[in-house]
């Protein structure tokens, strides 16, 4: 009888230990999920049509000011990727919205966006590629040129 009982309560603390490292695994499992699903890497006609989608968004270029004065994406707002730790207080206003990042070829805005979901941004939307790749792919962006005055002059480029 002794021995029936030893094992009923083996059996039971091995069942109960194993459904606690289920648990743990399924919480780490739901944790990682979490955060890969923060953070999107897209192509230019994803990037487009979710911020079509989503009209309440921050669209963020993480690039330098000369490139950004060379060309970027309408009403994007522009903090450069070495700056964006000590500025992310400037859109933490943005944390549970939609944020578009983009820079020129997609390396700067990922490292941006790994920046925001640390910082514990909800929802950030990557251009895989990049100013280049959405360009590539006929989407507007607003350039300058100077003119013949010596001022900026603005025209758009690429209108699809």
């Amino acid at each position: 009888m002794k021995k029936i009982l030893s094992i009923t309560i083996i059996a039971s603390l091995i069942i109960a230990l194993s459904a606690c490292g289920t648990d743990k695994n399924r919480e780490d499992a739901e944790t990682a999920l979490q955060k890969t699903s923060l953070l999107q890497t897209v192509s230019a006609e994803e990037f487009s049509n979710a911020m079509r989608d989503n009209a309440d968004h921050l669209l963020l270029d993480v690039r330098t000011q000369e490139e950004y004065d060379t060309s970027h994406l309408i009403d994007s707002t522009l903090i450069a990727v070495q700056e964006l730790s000590s500025r992310v207080h400037e859109i933490v206003e943005w944390k549970d919205k939609p944020v578009f990042v983009y820079c020129r070829t997609g390396n700067r805005s990922l490292t941006a966006s790994k920046i925001l979901r640390d910082a514990g941004f909800t929802n950030i939307y990557n251009l895989e590629g990049g100013i280049t790749s959405w360009i590539q792919n006929g989407f507007a962006v607003e350039s300058y040129s100077i003119g013949t005055t010596g001022e900026f002059q603005n025209s758009d480029v690429f209108n699809r």
